[in-house]
């Protein structure tokens, strides 16, 4: 706690997206990131792009109804547009979250003009062939 300011401002400073990532089988996991979301906020430049996103979305955990809304809750509460749903293991919805990270931050028009990733609207396969290897 006594270098929590410090450490915070380091670690937010210039930032110009930050992404927040729970869990969806861990519900405590959703609840921590009220704390980092007002970090960031705080320490943070006033234009920062927030993104939330649930995790393990190949695990069957059962309902997810209650986590979703929670989620939602969240988002809505910090202006955050949309609560992305991916799989590390399977690489399902990871295109999609990093299409909107890049658009979010270095927004559509630069991206095209740049020539620096083609992000169209199609939809595309999010699975990876090989699942033992980080898609990375």
């Amino acid at each position: 706690e006594r270098f929590k300011d410090t450490l915070s401002n380091a670690y937010f400073r210039n930032t110009r997206a930050a992404l927040f990532i729970f869990s969806q089988d861990d519900d405590d996991s959703l609840m921590y990131l009220d704390k980092w979301i007002e970090d960031a906020l705080v320490y943070s430049p006033k234009d920062v792009k927030l993104f939330l996103c649930g995790n393990k979305k190949d695990k069957d955990v059962g309902n997810l109804e209650a986590l979703h809304q929670q989620a939602d809750f969240l988002a809505e509460r910090y202006n955050i547009p949309k609560v992305f749903y991916t799989s590390a293991l399977t690489g399902e919805g990871v295109a999609e979250l990093e299409k909107e990270l890049a658009k979010g931050v270095l927004g559509m028009e630069q991206l095209k003009r740049d020539g620096v990733v083609d992000i169209t609207e199609e939809d595309e396969d999010d699975e990876i062939e090989n699942p033992s290897s980080c898609p990375c």
